[in-house]
């Protein structure tokens, strides 16, 4: 499994358990074809969490529309 599939495989597990967060996660799993596996690779060399990870690629969503200053807490 590469890490565009283990990320898609998390964000289809957190959909699934939390049933609320299916739109937000389909826009996030959007952007996987957008980026480029090595700049994945390389936020993952980086110690970057697959949360991180996530987080960076809803900023690439066009349709989330996210500024890089909103703070996830």
């Amino acid at each position: 499994m590469n890490e565009i599939e283990y990320l898609n495989w998390l964000v289809v597990e957190t959909a699934t358990k939390h049933s609320e967060l299916k739109w937000f996660m389909g826009c996030v799993a959007n952007t996987f074809n957008e980026l480029n596996i090595e700049d994945i690779r390389y936020y993952y060399a980086n110690a970057c969490t697959d949360w991180d990870i996530l987080k960076y690629c809803a900023y690439q969503s066009e349709q989330l529309n996210i500024e890089h200053t909103t703070a996830f807490k």
